[in-house]
């Protein structure tokens, strides 16, 4: 397959290897928030057969899907269709503790919610310190107990 097909002297990407990048960039990132296929195809509005295809770069994705994709993996548009060979998922990490949190906001009580946006503003905060992330190891950290 041809990376590059040349239209009036100029190199422009194929919409195969688009595709083929698109499945590997989708996977990857699916794999890594430990999001489930069945999640994804459910918010996409498709059968999980069709989301399939889309990560093995067989099926066309519109943009308003390629939107929605890049909201459930919680990154750009673009880094969905860069060169998967191109990009550090390790470097998503803010992006993923924001999407950790998301996942587990559906099923927060009062208190939880207020932790959630306690850790919410120290991102932002650590973000504009440019500060790694701190992460705990307990599964609910607003609760005493925590033997959930």
């Amino acid at each position: 397959m041809d990376k590059f097909q040349f239209i009036n002297g100029e190199a422009e990407f194929t919409e195969e290897l688009l595709l083929k990048w698109l499945g590997k960039n989708v996977k990857r990132l699916r794999i890594k928030y430990g999001i489930s296929r069945e999640h994804v195809a459910d918010y996409l509005g498709m059968s999980i057969d069709t989301f399939r295809g889309i990560e093995r770069g067989e099926v066309f994705v519109d943009s308003y899907d390629l939107f929605k994709l890049s909201k459930v993996l919680c990154v750009s548009t673009d880094t969905l269709l860069r060169d998967p060979e191109k990009i550090d998922v390790g470097a998503e990490s803010k992006a993923s503790k924001i999407q950790e949190m998301t996942v587990v906001a559906e099923e927060l009580s009062v208190e939880g919610l207020k932790y959630l946006i306690r850790q919410l503003k120290n991102i932002e905060a650590q973000q504009l310190k440019d500060e790694p992330l701190k992460r705990t190891s307990k599964k609910f950290p607003w609760k005493e107990d925590n033997h959930d």
